[in-house]
């Protein structure tokens, strides 16, 4: 057993340590890659832009963006990004329940494996 969750650790730390290094190599430079909303209120959707420049030498495309509930919805241009310049990803978020949320955004990119996470958060109230 306790193999088991030595081994379920290591996979763990190794996944985290090639995500963080994917991450740091990234082609898209985001200004920010956390938003909170702070408070906002039930079932009026709300929406931020995540702004990024493409750092490297090749052009990049945004191949898809996945979240993490209906909740949250994503829209992004899929032509190819140019060494240089910018972009942005808009990010609508319509809460239905009042509880505080934490969700998750994936941008996969044609020039990586791993995922660019992205996040937002805050607090729905009545």
């Amino acid at each position: 057993m306790k193999k088991i969750i030595l081994t379920f650790i290591v996979l763990i730390a190794s996944f985290l340590i090639v995500a963080s290094q994917s991450h740091a190599s990234s082609a898209l430079k985001f200004e920010e890659t956390i938003f909170d909303f702070k408070q906002i209120a039930r079932r009026i959707p709300v929406k931020h832009s995540f702004r990024f420049k493409n750092i490297s030498q090749k052009p990049a495309i945004i191949r898809d963006v996945r979240t993490t509930c209906g909740c949250t919805v994503a829209n992004f241009s899929r032509k190819p990004i140019l060494p240089n310049q910018m972009g942005e990803i808009e990010v609508i978020y319509d809460a239905k329940e009042i509880l505080p949320f934490n969700k998750t955004i994936m941008v996969l990119l044609s020039t990586e494996k791993a995922p660019i996470l992205l996040r937002i958060t805050g607090q729905v109230l009545k």
